[in-house]
């Protein structure tokens, strides 16, 4: 992010080099080993991943997933190449490009002796740069995907990793991959344009970030928040750097120590993006809060309801207890022991629940029903679903389903909102028999849905299955 292709300059590209610790070993083992012996190892690396991911697949749809092995060689190639080293395997791959944008290395003086010029397209360094090219293309698309589908689809997941929407995960690979690729169009735009293109994408991620949470664990969403605001900070200084750069506002010096002033406030920004993180939890926790005051009235309305129709029902049957104890007595007993079941079940039942769910027609034509709602977004409901969720009280049960039947009722459109009902009825709720009836209903009302709803209604089925042959 501190490349030329963005604005700055040399010095602070330079410095910004020693900073990353990969880098630094890196730059160490070049003078035991030669600087393309990483892009070997890089090509290696992925190829194996791919080759895996591959093999796994059709294990998978064999059947065979009895093999270990090749799923845990996975597992360990996605962290190593995905989740940790992905930028450093990125750049290795691309060290026969490195001369097309910095004067480092010259891929083409290995084949053509030093002082030879640029050129990665020319024969024979053709060889390897077009299958180095369609390597890459194929681990972009592998770790967008692999990055779309770290979910988690058992919302009782308590790992830090473990997330509620691969969603943003993979909004931030794309982020990575085009902060690695932008600097190469610095031939065809201008680093204003570039750095402009960069900072909107690292605003999208830290927005989406901010508002879903995707981490079921607090401190990753924290220490999250923090890498991405500084990234934000780094993409909003590359675009005053080189607009100033383009406009030639002030002195040379002067723009190298606004520079060396931007950059040296990045580790001040982390804490920053900690800090919203941890701010927006609270603001969360302060709405729960006030929301369980509408559920404890609600939670009474009921009860005091229940227990209207449970005296009239009770004065009901032993009115026609005593009609058939004249005729039949057993009849009347069993009678009255089913009618007692029914109404029980019926108190269970309205324990969390609210209205039945309104639909736009109902909404158009109640004016004060924007004021009434109390989630402003089908996203705000989630992420408040899921924080209460992540509290981990079984008592805070019946007020967690008031929340999803109340979100709902006020989103009904929304598909997330319905998957996640549809996943807490099973996994948490433990109601089989609703949570087959809220996706058969999913179902019907929607003909194609997104791939990782698909993943989470398969996990559910899966699930069912294995709790039916238990």
């Amino acid at each position: 992010m501190l490349s030329s292709g963005y604005g700055w300059t040399p010095q602070t590209y330079s410095m910004g080099k020693h900073v990353d610790m990969v880098y630094n070993v890196t730059t160490l083992l070049s003078f035991i080993v030669p600087r393309y012996a990483f892009f070997g190892l890089a090509f290696l690396m992925v190829a194996f991943a791919l080759c895996d991911a591959f093999y796994c697949a059709r294990l998978f749809k064999a059947g065979e997933i009895h093999q270990i092995g090749p799923i845990k060689a996975l597992r360990f190639m996605v962290a190593v190449v995905v989740t940790t080293l992905f930028s450093s395997v990125m750049k290795w791959l691309l060290i026969p490009f490195d001369c097309l944008i910095s004067g480092e290395s010259n891929y083409s003086a290995f084949f053509h002796g030093e002082g030879a010029p640029c050129t990665p397209l020319a024969f024979p360094e053709i060889l390897t740069t077009v299958p180095t090219i369609i390597l890459v293309i194929l681990y972009v698309l592998f770790a967008l995907t692999v990055a779309f589908f770290s979910l988690g689809t058992n919302p009782l997941s308590c790992a830090p990793h473990v997330q509620f929407t691969g969603r943003v995960e993979a909004l931030f690979i794309l982020t990575k991959v085009c902060s690695t690729f932008l600097p190469f169009l610095s031939e065809f735009l201008t680093p204003v344009a570039i750095s402009t293109i960069l900072l909107a994408l690292c605003g999208a991620v830290w927005y989406r970030h901010l508002c879903v949470m995707p981490f079921h664990s607090i401190a990753t969403n924290m220490l999250r928040g923090g890498i991405y605001f500084s990234m934000l900070w780094l993409s909003l200084s590359s675009v005053l750097v080189s607009t100033l750069a383009t406009l030639e506002v002030g002195s040379e010096h002067a723009r190298q120590t606004m520079q060396w002033l931007l950059v040296g406030c990045t580790p001040v920004a982390f804490p920053v993006g900690i800090f919203m993180v941890w701010r927006r939890r609270n603001t969360l926790s302060f709405f729960i809060d006030r929301l369980r005051g509408e559920f404890e009235t609600h939670s009474t309305t009921v009860a005091g309801a229940v227990e209207r129709d449970a005296g009239k029902n009770s004065s009901n049957l032993a009115t026609r207890a005593r009609d058939m104890d004249e005729n039949d007595g057993e009849k009347g007993t069993s009678t009255s022991h089913s009618e007692e079941s029914n109404a029980a079940w019926r108190t269970v039942g309205t324990v969390g629940a609210v209205s039945k769910p309104r639909g736009a027609l109902q909404h158009f034509f109640n004016p004060s029903w924007e004021r009434k709602r109390a989630f402003a977004s089908a996203q705000d409901a989630l992420t408040t679903i899921r924080t209460l969720l992540m509290r981990r009280s079984v008592a805070e049960l019946p007020f967690l389903r008031y929340m999803v039947s109340r979100a709902i009722d006020e989103h009904p459109d929304s598909l997330e909102l319905q998957v996640l009902n549809v996943s807490l009825l099973r996994f948490v709720f433990t109601q089989t028999s609703e949570s087959s009836q809220a996706e058969k209903k999913l179902r019907n009302s929607h003909a194609t849905l997104a791939v990782d709803h698909e993943y989470v209604l398969y996990a559910v089925e899966r699930k069912a299955a294995q709790d039916y042959a238990a």
